[in-house]
């Protein structure tokens, strides 16, 4: 069951029995509550962003003077600034930003948009609009939430076409931060070396796309080389959490300072950034690194 707390549209979720049964122990179902929980209240954050800017006469970079062909300003603005479509409606099979749900639902969020002469009323409302889409999600992430990377808190991709991995990192150590673990974050980069070596994977470089490529300690999980590359990535892309990951605290919740500044500011405190360096920097700095560690 879902209901509404408080005036500032923050959802709040609570389990039946039933849904109970489903986790494994209470600690399971606190956090399965926490991660619900923080799902609204990222959802909120970017309503209010995206209704914020374009009440101030922002628009994405692409749409000025207009927006490309066969979309509108509102919809592509949403796509652009927010993690709804990625998140809730994309579909490969229908045609980038053509699905009729999504198209549907940004007709709705429009129209609360252009209804509401309050900022929080309308965000409010598209909220609620929102949330059977979120509630859509909690359901398909129920079966692998807190499942643990065998890289704890990293896990990459590889290209072969480009021989390139892509780095990517959640905090496996909540509440504590994942910084006040380095010796195992090390580690972890080790193991992720030996797997790449065992499936045969040819690398040349090795990267990330993330707002942590600002924060000096993980910076230090990579070369010298990592941190000389750094170049900002599109700002009309923030359809992750390559952008959005900055709002959850070291314990899973909302960040609110952060909240609170993105509010006041309409900006980012952090800039999502593209850093890559070669394969071989890499390997050298974390077998050095491991080698300290021990």
């Amino acid at each position: 069951m879902l209901w509404w707390v408080g005036t500032a549209c923050r959802f709040s979720l609570g389990l039946t029995a039933t849904e109970g049964m489903f986790m494994a122990s209470t600690d399971q179902q606190d956090r399965w509550q926490q991660e619900c929980q923080l799902q609204r209240d990222l959802a909120e954050l970017q309503v209010y962003h995206l209704f914020d800017r374009l009440r101030a006469g922002e628009v994405p970079a692409e749409c000025n003077p207009a927006p490309p062909p066969g979309r509108t300003v509102f919809e592509f603005a949403t796509a652009a600034w927010t993690t709804f479509y990625s998140y809730y409606f994309r579909d490969a099979d229908a045609g980038d930003h053509r699905e009729p749900a999504w198209l549907a639902f940004t007709e709705r969020l429009r129209n609360v948009f252009d209804g509401g002469s309050n900022l929080d009323a309308a965000v409010e409302r598209g909220c609620r609009l929102l949330e059977p889409h979120v509630a859509e999600r909690d359901a398909r992430m129920r079966d692998t939430f807190g499942a643990v990377s065998p890289f704890g808190c990293f896990r990459y991709d590889y290209s072969d076409e480009s021989r390139y991995v892509a780095m990517h990192f959640a905090n496996a150590y909540e509440p504590q931060s994942p910084f006040d673990h380095m010796d195992r974050l090390v580690a972890s980069l080790a193991d992720i070396i030996e797997d790449i070596a065992a499936n045969g994977y040819t690398v040349d470089r090795i990267g990330c796309d993330s707002w942590l490529d600002n924060v000096p300690a993980f910076q230090s999980c990579f070369p010298p080389s990592f941190a000389a590359s750094m170049v900002p990535t599109n700002p009309d892309t923030k359809n992750g959490y390559g952008w959005w990951g900055q709002f959850i605290d070291r314990t899973g919740s909302l960040h609110e300072g952060r909240a609170r500044q993105l509010k006041r500011t309409r900006r980012f405190r952090y800039p999502r950034m593209h850093a890559e360096c070669p394969y071989t920097d890499f390997v050298e700095h974390v077998n050095r690194a491991n080698a300290g560690a021990s």
